[in-house]
């Protein structure tokens, strides 16, 4: 029982990991889908298939753990520029609070 490929968290940008029926996901999918110009655009990575089966989620959770630095089992696990940000909360707080300093992206202010 072979599991495909873990995608990688891209190294610019954000990397969002969910699963299907779960609110807490569509509910970061829709900060996303409500913060236009995202550069680059958002990576979804759907997790329903590495979740399948005990030892292909225990494999899935221990890969998960090396890039987040300690065990975290609740979905959506999100990602920016290869950083874990957290779950729906943080990336909550995330977004409210980039709004306050040029953007999610992190660029430049805007001359007024």
């Amino acid at each position: 029982n072979t599991m495909a490929a873990i995608p990688s968290r891209k190294k610019t940008g954000f990397s969002v990991f969910t699963k299907s029926s779960c609110k807490y996901c569509d509910k970061v999918k829709d900060l996303f889908c409500a913060s236009p110009h995202m550069d680059p655009e958002p990576m979804f990575v759907l997790c329903d298939d590495f979740l399948k089966g005990d030892e292909t989620k225990r494999t899935f959770l221990m890969e998960m753990k090396k890039h987040i630095g300690k065990e975290y089992r609740t979905f959506p696990m999100v990602f920016k520029n290869g950083i874990f940000i957290g779950g729906s909360e943080e990336t909550e707080v995330f977004f409210t609070r980039s709004q306050y300093f040029g953007g999610v992206n992190g660029g430049e202010n805007e001359d007024f």
